[in-house]
C-alpha cells in the first residue's frame, strides 16, 4: 500500500503537447509500478540513492494521518528533523521514477545509523548539485536545479555562503523546486 499524489503528474500532463501526454500517462503507471516493490532491503541498493527532502511540516502530519485512517495501523516514524516550525527534513529513497519517504525501522534493517543514513544523504546531495545558485538581480540569488531538491540544498551551506549578500545569507524555500537566497 502507498499513497500517489497526482498533483506532479497533473502539472506535466497540462503542460504536454498532445504527443507527449501519453508518455506522462506512462509514467505514471511505471511510478506505481515501481512503489509496489516498495524500498530496497540491502543498504548496498540503497545507498546511492538517499537523499533528502525538505516539505512543509504539515505535509508528512497529514499523510500519516490520512495512511492511518485508511489502514487502521498506526503510521511509523519517519527519519526527519525539524528545520524550523514550519520546514521538515526527511530522508527518502530516490528511485528511478518515485522519491519514498520510509519508517524509521528500515535503518535498522540496513544495518545503518540514522547519523550515517544522513550523512550519506547529504552526501548524495552535494554531489548532484554542481551548479551555484544564479543571480537573478543584485543580492537576490535562486536555484536552477528543478529537481525536487531545490530546497533542501539550503542545508548544504558550503553550497550557500558564496552568494554575496548584505549580512548573512537568508534562505527561502516557497516550494521543493526553488530555493531563494538573499
Amino acid at each position: 500500500p502507498s499513497v500517489h499524489g497526482l498533483n506532479n503528474h497533473f502539472q506535466l500532463w497540462s503542460q504536454a503537447t498532445r504527443r507527449e501526454k501519453k508518455e506522462v500517462i506512462k509514467n505514471v503507471v511505471a511510478s506505481a509500478l515501481e512503489s509496489k516493490h516498495g524500498i530496497p532491503e540491502a543498504w548496498e541498493d540503497v545507498r546511492d540513492h538517499l537523499l533528502i527532502r525538505v516539505r512543509p511540516a504539515s505535509y508528512n502530519a497529514l499523510v500519516g494521518l490520512r495512511a492511518e485512517l485508511e489502514s487502521g495501523m498506526p503510521w511509523g516514524a519517519r527519519p526527519s528533523r525539524m528545520l524550523n516550525n514550519k520546514l521538515e527534513a526527511e530522508l527518502v529513497f530516490d528511485g528511478e521514477l518515485i522519491a519514498a519517504s520510509f519508517p524509521s525501522d528500515q535503518l535498522e534493517t540496513w544495518g545503518v545509523s540514522e547519523e550515517e543514513a544522513w550523512d550519506v544523504a547529504r552526501r548524495n546531495l552535494q554531489q548532484m548539485t554542481t551548479e551555484r545558485l544564479e543571480e537573478v538581480a543584485p543580492g537576490l540569488f535562486q536555484s536552477t536545479w528543478e529537481d525536487t531538491y531545490d530546497a533542501a540544498r539550503m542545508l548544504l551551506l558550503e553550497k550557500v555562503a558564496w552568494v554575496k549578500v548584505r549580512g548573512d545569507p537568508v534562505a527561502f524555500a516557497p516550494n521543493r523546486n526553488l530555493l531563494l537566497v538573499t
